[in-house]
């Protein structure tokens, strides 16, 4: 059996757009990327808690890692260059590198981050328009809907609306 490779740790901060919620699911993607080709190394999908839209993370990654994305299943990706220093580096996604919400999944009866196109669109304004003022209650389909994460799609305010419709037609990064 081959030794397992070498790891570093990349740890830092991600800011979700307008998010209230407690947790979300967010992908990590390490890539290495040499002469303008990427070779993606590894995906990490991480449970975080949130408070005021941010939460600490912590990953480990092979060390020939050379970028890093993160992106949730109602967020945008955004992807860094990473450094890692005697096998560690921080990387927040924080400030003008948060995650801008609007991208939801839009495939019929899926939650998977998966089916996320990374582009916020007519598609995604539609299933927000179509769970529009529903609260999510236990219906994850409608969930898909609530960027905030306030538990509604825009019964009080119109935050998620609003999101999206700020960050429409935004591509978010390559992983």
């Amino acid at each position: 059996e081959p030794p397992a490779p070498p790891v570093g740790t990349i740890s830092g901060r991600v800011k979700l757009q307008a998010y209230l919620g407690s947790s979300r699911l967010v992908r990590f993607i390490a890539s290495a990327v040499a002469g303008g080709v990427t070779n993606y190394l590894q995906t990490n999908d991480v449970s975080l808690s949130f408070t005021a839209g941010e939460a600490d993370y912590s990953i480990e990654v092979p060390t020939n890692t050379t970028h890093l994305s993160a992106k949730t299943a109602w967020h945008l990706r955004k992807r860094q260059a990473v450094a890692l220093v005697s096998g560690s580096a921080t990387n927040n996604f924080t400030g003008a590198d948060w995650l801008l919400g609007g991208d939801l999944v839009t495939a019929i009866g899926s939650t998977s981050i998966e089916d996320t196109d990374n582009l916020v669109n007519a598609v995604d304004l539609g299933l927000l328009l179509g769970y529009y003022l529903n609260g999510v209650g236990s219906d994850p389909m409608i969930g898909r809907a609530d960027i905030d994460g306030d538990g509604a799609v825009d019964m009080v305010n119109a935050v998620d609306l609003s999101i999206l419709l700020g960050n429409y037609l935004l591509p978010g990064d390559g992983p």
